[in-house]
């Protein structure tokens, strides 16, 4: 486990243990709320899944915020047809309690230590640009939430540090399910991103996005691009597990030094057109992966990188393995292009079977890389 995720558990256990223990009081003396807790229902706010609600929320949040206190939901859905402000709040409901958006309207946490937990989030109406959006936040967690939208995009993270985005379910955005920019120190840990929208997971351009961590999610499926990476630095992809993507598993793509220091470790990448591809990044490790039935290559740098390149210990099985019949040829299992990497180093990868069309292993530009300790199966020779 890398440092990034060793870490990434404290500040939300620090917001979240509060949490738990406010939820047990509560579970004890309802209606009345427990001390330190404020109930969105003495603000008047209904629930019944037909009232706009926003106003009773937005009330209880300012209130909640002047008294330092966390705002409970009570089980039930509540309607929301303007934003809600969530300034430095702990929200959290009772046993998925309902969030609705009625007219494109969206969740927004700002301010420190807000926190938003044990929601389902949907919509209807207009469509929602982003349903969650923490923007400019500190110490803030999304945990344990069902955000389905439809939106455009489920969850965004934008110019926030310190947080914790664990154990949500995303579901049903049109363009991305979850998308950041400018935010550092965050862990996206345990979430299920269920496919569908074009992008599962985008790290934009633009500020400073370094120190983050994403770990043992589970990517379902049918993205087109199932990890995007335009903008992060040092930085580690491990433990997850990508399934049957349209396109590529995992896609970085630098632009001057704006990807550099990434680690993308264990990870189990399922039938994507290329594993693992990447263009323009400085300093990147691949390692320890397995990486199945890719339709072209399974790792590929497509060139502009910089620094060290170490792609070691991965297994790949049957690279070439296309949707479609017959399946193409393939230059490569890995391809590594004549970059500006000052050193590379292609050791201990091993591929597994793939009675297909494919001209070498590994096959790299660069005559001084280390290429050493590589095994592959009897039908497909290291042309190396």
């Amino acid at each position: 486990m890398s440092k990034h995720a060793l870490s990434c558990g404290f500040s939300f256990v620090a917001i979240y243990g509060i949490v738990l223990m406010v939820v047990s009081l509560i579970a004890v003396t309802q209606p009345v709320a427990a001390s330190g807790t404020l109930n969105v229902k003495t603000f008047g706010a209904i629930g019944n899944g037909q009232t706009d609600d926003s106003a009773a929320i937005n009330s209880a949040l300012v209130q909640a915020k002047a008294q330092q206190a966390a705002l409970f939901f009570p089980h039930g859905d509540y309607l929301f047809a303007a934003d809600l402000i969530d300034d430095s709040v702990v929200m959290f409901g009772d046993n998925n309690t309902g969030l609705h958006a009625t007219n494109g309207s969206k969740i927004v946490l700002t301010g420190n230590k807000a926190a938003l937990t044990n929601f389902r989030i949907t919509s209807s109406g207009s469509l929602p640009a982003s349903l969650v959006y923490v923007t400019n936040a500190t110490n803030f967690s999304v945990c344990h939430n069902r955000i389905e939208g439809p939106a455009n995009v489920d969850l965004q993270v934008r110019y926030s540090t310190n947080g914790n985005v664990l154990n949500n379910d995303l579901d049903k955005a049109d363009n991305t399910n979850l998308y950041a920019i400018g935010s550092s120190n965050v862990c996206y840990d345990r979430n299920q991103i269920d496919g569908k929208a074009v992008i599962g997971l985008e790290f934009d351009l633009g500020g400073n996005q370094a120190n983050n961590t994403v770990i043992r999610n589970v990517f379902a499926g049918d993205n087109t691009q199932t990890i995007l990476v335009l903008g992060l630095q040092n930085s580690s992809i491990n433990h997850n597990i990508l399934k049957d993507s349209d396109g590529f598993g995992i896609g970085l793509f630098g632009t001057g030094f704006s990807v550099n220091n990434i680690v993308i470790d264990s990870n189990d990448i399922k039938g994507a057109s290329e594993g693992i591809v990447f263009n323009g990044v400085e300093n990147l490790t691949i390692s320890n992966n397995i990486i199945k039935h890719s339709n072209l290559d399974a790792i590929q740098d497509t060139g502009g990188g910089s620094g060290t390149l170490a792609i070691t210990n991965n297994t790949i099985i049957n690279a070439g393995f296309a949707k479609a019949v017959p399946p193409p040829p393939v230059l490569a299992v890995i391809l590594v292009s004549n970059s500006a990497y000052s050193s590379v180093t292609i050791t201990n990868n091993r591929y597994l079977g793939g009675a297909h069309d494919l001209t070498y292993f590994i096959d790299s530009q660069f005559h001084t890389a280390t290429i050493t300790g590589n095994t592959t199966t009897a039908m497909l020779p290291n042309l190396v």
